[in-house]
């Protein structure tokens, strides 16, 4: 086979398995039927005996006998062409058509309006793709909401810890989790480095350990931060009892507080 160049071609139609002009032939001669059409479509047939002997690579006799039993089933003509040759093939249908065509209905498919560059049709595909991924996306929440707050986390970890950590896939997690907050990280990273650094324990001191759903919340309450979102900056009497406001006006006014 040749780089670069195309070979020729031509319509092979699947109702010749089940013609009866050639299932009633023997299969040597049902092949060298397929062989004559190839030779026809490369312009070597119509040829005389000795010629075509020479493409079949046999004797002029059994060339010559292959064409009479060709010709007595009908797949042959009179002056020796192949029987319906011109109606079953299509001159002008090439494989440039083809493409085209192919072409064609993919920018019907996708609804791109086809281009003309150097005389070549392109179809805008890179543009409705960019028209698909923003009407896609339109309207969705951010895939990481809690990103910007992990990476004041993750900072705030790293400036006390003397590191370069980039990942912060655990302290996400552990906002979506835990519903907490920033200030409430940096507590446990304040207590945490204050009690691990320089000991053994300074390893777990990264963005994973602490943010454990196993941990967090110990480490939280070691750190004397509030579990719940804002601070409870309420006063208590000695009891623990939360001192409601109109008690704290009268001991206000009374020189009390």
């Amino acid at each position: 086979m040749t780089k670069g160049k195309s070979l020729p071609w031509f319509c092979f139609h699947t109702d010749w398995r089940i013609n009866p002009k050639v299932r009633q032939l023997p299969d040597a001669i049902q092949l060298r039927h397929i062989e004559i059409m190839c030779l026809k479509r490369e312009g070597f047939y119509p040829c005389t005996d000795a010629e075509l002997s020479w493409h079949l690579r046999c004797t002029e006799q059994e060339a010559s006998a292959v064409c009479k039993k060709l010709a007595d089933a009908g797949l042959l003509e009179e002056d020796g062409d192949i029987h319906d040759w011109d109606k079953r093939q299509r001159s002008d249908y090439t494989s440039t058509d083809r493409v085209r065509k192919h072409r064609e209905k993919q920018v019907k498919r996708s609804g791109n309006v086809p281009m003309k560059q150097n005389g070549t049709t392109y179809s805008t595909v890179h543009n409705s793709t960019e028209q698909n991924t923003k009407k896609k996306g339109a309207g969705k929440p951010a895939l990481r909401p809690h990103l910007k707050d992990s990476q004041e986390v993750l900072n705030h970890l790293n400036s006390k810890m003397g590191k370069s950590y980039t990942v912060t896939t655990h302290i996400e997690a552990c906002f979506k989790r835990e519903g907490c907050t920033v200030a409430q990280c940096k507590s446990i990273i304040n207590f945490k480095s204050g009690q691990w650094k320089g000991t053994d324990m300074e390893k777990n001191m990264n963005p994973k350990t602490p943010w454990r759903a196993i941990h967090f919340k110990d480490y939280l309450d070691e750190a004397g931060a509030q579990a719940a979102p804002a601070a409870d900056n309420r006063k208590r009497d000695e009891w623990g009892r939360v001192i409601p406001q109109w008690e704290l006006d009268l001991m206000k006014e009374d020189g009390d507080e």
